[in-house]
Parts: C-alpha cells; sequence; structure tokens
C-alpha cells in the first residue's frame, strides 16, 4: 500500500507540467530511480508488491511449474494483499498529491496583451509604421 503509494508520488511529482520540467528523455530513469529506491526499502520487510504482476505473475509461474497450491497456502495465506494492497496504494498516492501538492500550486501570471497599431496611415488607408501598446 505505501509502496504504491509513494511510486505514485514520485510518477505525478515527476510528470506535473506545474513543476519545474525534469530534462526530457530522463523521466524514465528517474521513475527507475524510484521503484528501485522503493524496492530497496520496503523489499525487506513486505516483499515490496508495489505492482501486483511483480507478485502475482511469479506466484503463478512457480505453481504451474509444480510447486502447486503451496505458493499460495505457505504462511498465513496471505498471497491475495499484494494483489489488493497496490490496487488502492495508488489512488491514495494520487489523492495525497493532489491535496498536498497540486491544490497549492500559484496560478501563472497573465501576460499583458501586445497589440501591434498603425502609427500613420495615407489617404488610402496604408499605414507608414506601427507602434506597439501594452493593454
Amino acid at each position: 500500500l505505501l509502496g504504491t503509494a509513494e511510486l505514485l508520488l514520485c510518477i505525478m511529482a515527476l510528470l506535473d507540467s506545474k513543476n519545474n520540467a525534469v530534462p526530457r528523455g530522463l523521466e524514465p530513469l528517474l521513475i527507475g530511480l524510484a521503484v528501485f529506491g522503493i524496492s530497496l526499502s520496503m523489499a525487506f520487510n513486505s516483499g515490496c508488491a508495489i505492482n501486483p504482476a511483480r507478485d502475482f505473475g511469479p506466484r503463478l509461474f512457480t505453481a504451474m511449474a509444480g510447486y502447486g497450491r503451496e505458493v499460495f497456502t505457505v504462511g498465513p495465506h496471505w498471497w491475495w494483499v499484494p494483489i489488493i494492497a497496490p490496487l488502492m496504494g495508488g489512488p491514495l498516492g494520487a489523492l495525497c498529491y493532489i491535496l498536498f501538492v497540486d491544490l497549492h500550486h500559484l496560478a501563472p501570471p497573465e501576460l499583458p496583451a501586445i497589440v501591434l497599431e498603425p502609427l500613420v496611415s495615407d489617404e488610402n488607408n496604408h499605414s507608414k509604421g506601427s507602434y506597439v501598446t501594452v493593454k
């Protein structure tokens, strides 16, 4: 739950156009480093199930490879937690980002309108120059 929430916080912070821009092409590397950091910090405690496919896919393959139902029944039958928790952690992380960061961005300043107006016109209404006014 917490690992997926942290991952969503990192992704939303990196890709939010209201934040300072990340150099183009560096986003995948930074997201990968976020996954790496979350995995290092949580793998020992909880197995780091930040993505249901990273837990259920190997578990299903192991069951089909000959280990049988034991991969689902070992321990206190908690095989379903790495499937359900990330589905709750993703929206939780997005909600935290929206509440604590996105709603507090300042509105962009309004830029003045720049208008070119004719400086002098002749009898045929042809301008002989123009000047800039700021409105």
